[in-house]
């Protein structure tokens, strides 16, 4: 019985967490042009909110603030502090099925600290910085819960539509800096530098930069860097197809990528062999140059190789520099990440000396 309450309350506090911050992010919208300030409380307000529902979807102890001290009538009566935003977002992160783009952290997290000064101080606000978080911070949210999270949100899908359809009047307010930034984008293109739409402001503004090449190979790595609003899209790794002469083939995610020319289709593997065949030592790096990398925890096989003047993991591409990467001082792996005191802490594939011990104790 105690069980069956349990369950039909959480669902009611998930039901009315998730229509709090629809509610809020409706008031958002309507308030941008005449009240930024409260339109980016408000905000900031609903993805707290989604963050909070999704986490308790989790286990209902996790929005307390101190889930040390959750109490079950508390809950059930909604007599408790909740946990902030901030909390929350960490307490998602720990949990491997819910972890998100460290992109969204960043951006949720520079929302939530312009939410407190406003909320403290009495600053005014540029339109046009709320404009631009907001719709950064709408990329990252919806991307939550249409995709990752888009079976906990089912329910809901038909109201998320409409939250992105109203999201479009926000990006309206970013037109006059796309129209001073058009003379600019021109003279790029005539450069050869090309630009795409950008999924955030939706201006062809997105510009790609090329951040590391490989000459003899002909291929480069792309990261796109909005110059309406400063969003950065997931990097893409371009490599010549190794079917047909002129192709080219884009790789987001998971090694995976198709010729645009032959629709040959590249994986993991072929990039793993492609890249770090050659042991690179007259280059002075490491005898093995395959490390597992600390940012997507993919622990099938070792995916951060060389790439010309950086490491970069060919199954989420995330670049390291060459001080980010090196032999576990406990169990020797080559791994990427913070490596200071990895004897007694361990690293990713370990848990060091203090592990042992533990181990050894049980």
């Amino acid at each position: 019985m105690i069980n069956d309450k349990k369950r039909i309350k959480s669902q009611e506090i998930f039901n009315q967490l998730v229509l709090n911050a629809i509610d809020f992010l409706e008031h958002s919208v309507s308030e941008i042009e005449k009240n930024p300030k409260y339109s980016i409380i408000n905000f900031c307000t609903a993805v707290e909110l989604f963050l909070k529902s999704r986490l308790m979807l989790e286990h209902w102890s996790l929005i307390f603030n101190d889930p040390k001290q959750a109490n079950l009538d508390k809950f059930l009566q909604g007599n408790f502090t909740s946990v902030g935003m901030e909390g929350a977002i960490k307490r998602l992160n720990k949990i491997p099925d819910l972890k998100f783009d460290d992109n969204a952290e960043k951006n949720f997290n520079t929302i939530r600290k312009h939410r407190n000064q406003l909320v403290h101080f009495f600053n005014a606000t540029e339109l046009e910085i709320v404009a631009t978080e907001e719709c950064k911070g709408w990329f990252y949210l919806s991307q939550l819960l249409r995709e990752k999270w888009k079976d906990d949100f089912l329910e809901y899908v038909d109201d998320i539509d409409k939250l992105d359809k109203l999201m479009l009047n926000v990006r309206r307010y970013l037109q006059a800096k796309f129209n001073a930034l058009l003379p600019e984008i021109e003279i790029k293109k005539k450069q050869g530098i090309s630009f795409n739409t950008c999924p955030s402001c939706g201006f062809d503004s997105s510009e790609n930069k090329v951040i590391a090449e490989i000459s003899q190979f002909s291929d480069y790595l792309l990261s796109p860097d909005c110059l309406v609003c400063n969003f950065e899209a997931g990097k893409e790794l371009i490599v010549s197809c190794p079917n047909c002469e002129n192709g080219q083939i884009k790789v987001q995610e998971l090694g995976k990528g198709e010729c645009e020319s032959c629709e040959y289709s590249i994986n993991l593997d072929y990039l793993l062999d492609k890249y770090a065949e050659s042991k690179h030592i007259e280059k002075g790096l490491f005898e093995n140059n395959r490390a597992y990398c600390n940012s997507c925890e993919h622990f099938k096989q070792p995916t951060v190789v060389p790439y010309e003047n950086i490491w970069l993991c060919l199954s989420c591409l995330k670049s390291y520099d060459y001080n980010q990467v090196g032999n576990c001082e406990f169990c020797g792996e080559l791994v990427s990440g913070n490596l200071d005191d990895s004897f007694l802490s361990g690293c990713l594939m370990c848990e060091g000396m203090a592990g042992y011990y533990r181990d050894k104790d049980d």
